[in-house]
């Protein structure tokens, strides 16, 4: 019985030796990994801000068209009134 127990002793040292070599190698396969997945977290926080520059830029060209356009459209609406008008006073 006292040789069962010495054979099942070595046996758990070799397998908690094989479990730390183990977690030795996934510890240093993470530390590898950590700066890339900093990287690609940086990249999508950089897109982010992008998009949102973006959109903000987009957001005032749009304003300025429409006011651009607005103008235009009082300007043109002004000749017709002033042609009509015109027309009228001929027409008297």
């Amino acid at each position: 019985m006292l040789v069962d127990v010495d054979i099942i002793a070595r046996e758990a040292d070799e397998l908690l030796a094989n479990a730390n070599a183990l977690i030795d190698d996934v510890n240093g396969k993470v530390g590898t990994l950590d700066p890339a997945v900093q990287a690609v977290a940086d990249l999508g926080v950089s897109v982010s801000d992008l998009n949102s520059a973006t959109k903000n830029l987009t957001g005032k060209a749009r304003s300025k068209n429409m006011a651009k356009g607005a103008t235009a459209f009082s300007t043109v609406n002004g000749l017709r009134k002033g042609r009509k008008s015109s027309k009228r006073q001929k027409l008297k």
